[in-house]
């Protein structure tokens, strides 16, 4: 009798499972109907205009680079565009209004080099983790120059003479806005 009762318990647990998987996929159905509807329903990307955000001076090399790839965009896209400098602490004002603005599609920045010091410099609480590169645009090598009659013509050369001198070397530094001017 127990054995009985426990094959309706399990026939009634598993048509109840079967009805709950139907009501289950249907509900998944219908919900794929809604959502192609509505994706159906909004309007094609760009539907008005991108802003490239730049997060340093215009007339600068970054600021170039943007304006010519905007110029390039603009001839393929339907809606414009356009460049926004927005400079102040090595970049984190303009940075920081991008990862701040929805995630649309409709503020992009120019990334900078100065990403990569801003943690360590503790001028903000992002990294270049919160940032996905979408598009190269250009590769800027970072280089150490002297004057091209100078006496090293190599790095070792000029550290060797800067270690036998008395005094300690310094290495002058120019604050982040002026380095983005030409």
């Amino acid at each position: 009798m127990q054995r009985a009762a426990g094959r309706r318990n399990l026939e009634t647990d598993m048509q109840s499972a079967t009805r709950l998987t139907r009501i289950l996929r249907l509900a998944l159905a219908l919900g794929g109907l809604l959502g192609t509807a509505a994706a159906q329903a909004q309007p094609a990307y760009p539907a008005r205009a991108i802003e490239v955000v730049v997060p340093s001076s215009a007339g600068g090399g970054t600021d170039v680079m943007a304006r010519l790839f905007a110029d390039s965009a603009n001839k393929r896209l339907p809606q414009p565009m356009i460049v926004i400098n927005r400079p102040g602490a090595s970049g984190v004002i303009g940075l920081g209004e991008v990862l701040r603005a929805k995630p649309d599609g409709y503020k992009v920045a120019l990334l900078i080099s100065e990403l990569a010091t801003i943690p360590g410099m503790k001028l903000a609480r992002f990294t270049s983790d919160d940032f996905v590169p979408i598009a190269g645009l250009n590769a800027e090598p970072a280089v150490i120059a002297v004057k091209a009659d100078a006496r090293w013509t190599n790095v070792d050369a000029l550290l060797a003479e800067a270690r036998s001198r008395p005094a300690p070397a310094s290495l002058p530094t120019q604050p982040a806005r002026a380095r983005r001017r030409c």
